[in-house]
């Protein structure tokens, strides 16, 4: 066989191979943070390891659609939840729900989206710990949107304000984006538009179009909770926020995603055991490993090791900088709980933990 041939073959053969390939996004630099966690939807399908589509009969706020995976899609470079008007187990229609396989510290939270259309949807793009009961640990609305109010979409935090049972003391606030917040006549209803988050310990931004419109302060009777959040994005079909479909809907109706992305905010100093970044080793840094100690996950405050869980050696980083500053103070001595003693300091975590 004439050597010229392979040759010529094994390049058409790269060349329809690498015509298939995707070229790598590059996501922008964002002033202040880090890029720790992303999905482009580049691909031909759900990327698994980030991403679990339900597959449930979901009743919350008197919703109408059964969650089946079905409706999720990746294609032409964008996630597809598609709504339509078929029943399924008891339930009058169908749609999809994503929900991430890792769970979230602070950060800056961001999607890119393209809302659906019409009377009855409920398109949303939120935080929420599902490892323990709603809502203990904060839920954060990014984004939530009527299909029959082009004009607007809301953010929203909600909280409980006791350790008690479930939702007892549930409480929330909420603010809404307009024209009026843009300066300018807005349609939510044609193109893609992007909402962020910015989740500090202390304090909730919320962003449209890169409009900061709404900020939650945390006060003594509403706890910002630094519980670690998985990302939730899901198109709801009917329920309590913007009523049912009705003869105007138009089926079948798809939410748009470009991507969605977590940041980490970058500090100026990265000064070991400094779980609350305000450049001190304190009580305060303590508190937090002891509240978190067991979590899993990505970003989380006092994962000082950076390993995806805050364990004993996140404690021993604390430990040893006690009392020390990021200006250089030397950390003081402080007894090490060894043994007995520190199997009680992480059996009193747990306990606090489960009861929170």
């Amino acid at each position: 066989m004439n050597p010229r041939f392979w040759t010529a073959a094994a390049v058409a053969l790269l060349l329809l191979v690498f015509a298939n390939v995707a070229p790598a996004v590059v996501v922008p630099d964002v002033s202040g943070w880090r890029l720790v966690w992303h999905d482009e939807f580049e691909g031909s399908a759900l990327d698994q390891t980030k991403w679990e589509a339900l597959d449930r009969r979901d009743s919350h706020n008197n919703e109408k659609q059964y969650y089946h995976p079905d409706q999720v899609v990746v294609a032409d470079g964008l996630l597809q939840i598609t709504a339509i008007d078929q029943p399924r187990a008891g339930k009058q229609y169908q749609s999809g729900l994503l929900v991430s396989r890792q769970i979230f510290g602070p950060g800056r939270f961001e999607a890119r989206v393209d809302l659906p259309t019409s009377q009855g949807m409920w398109p949303a793009f939120w935080l929420n710990a599902n490892h323990v009961a709603w809502p203990q640990g904060g839920e954060i609305d990014i984004l939530e949107n009527r299909g029959s109010q082009p004009n607007l979409t809301s953010s929203a935090y909600h909280w409980q304000t006791d350790p008690g049972p479930c939702c007892g003391q549930h409480q929330y606030v909420y603010d809404e984006y307009t024209a009026a917040d843009a300066g300018a006549p807005v349609d939510f209803h044609t193109g893609f538009h992007t909402f962020a988050a910015e989740w500090d310990e202390t304090l909730l931004r919320f962003f449209v179009d890169g409009d900061l419109y709404f900020t939650v302060t945390e006060t003594p009777n509403r706890p910002i909770f630094e519980t670690a959040k998985n990302i939730i994005v899901n198109l709801a079909v009917g329920g309590d926020f913007g009523g049912d479909p009705n003869q105007t809907t138009i089926w079948p109706q798809t939410m748009y995603v470009d991507y969605v992305r977590y940041w980490n905010r970058m500090y100026p100093s990265e000064l070991a055991g400094d779980y609350n970044n305000d450049g001190a080793v304190d009580a305060a840094d303590y508190t937090i490993w002891r509240s978190t100690t067991g979590d899993q996950g990505i970003g989380l405050a006092a994962d000082g090791s950076g390993n995806g869980a805050v364990g004993t050696s996140d404690y021993q980083a604390w430990r040893q900088n006690y009392q020390g500053a990021s200006t250089g103070v030397a950390g003081a001595s402080v007894p090490a709980p060894t043994g007995a003693a520190f199997t009680l300091v992480l059996s009193v975590a747990g306990l606090w933990r489960r009861r929170r």
